[in-house]
């Protein structure tokens, strides 16, 4: 079912009043504002409304990504590599299934 926004009259001549123009809305919880804006160079005035309020669709989402356009590979394997051997030198325990990174590189 649609609501009738507009309620007042978008055409005025000296003798009466008419709602010529509407706004319909199966939502109209979702309008916060709706109205008649007066024209003065004519006897049609405008309709507006104004949605607003609940937007659950438009959740801010973040994305992350891995960027591979300055990745070295070599620079990586020989990082992962130190690192390795840095765990197997320092790591007091034999099955240490921490998590680490690797110097700002994609692991």
């Amino acid at each position: 079912m649609c609501n009738q926004l507009i309620t007042e009259a978008t055409r005025e001549t000296q003798s009466t009043k008419t709602i010529l123009d509407v706004i319909l809305s199966t939502v109209p919880d979702s309008h916060t504002k709706s109205g008649v804006l007066k024209c003065v160079l004519s006897d049609h005035n405008f309709v507006d409304t104004v949605m607003g309020g609940r937007h659950s669709e438009n959740r801010t989402r973040i994305v992350t990504f891995r960027k591979y356009k300055d990745f070295d590979a070599d620079k990586f394997k020989e990082d992962l590599r130190e690192k390795m051997h840095a765990l197997s030198v320092n790591a007091p325990d034999p099955t240490f299934s921490g998590q680490w990174t690797i110097g700002g590189k994609v692991p």
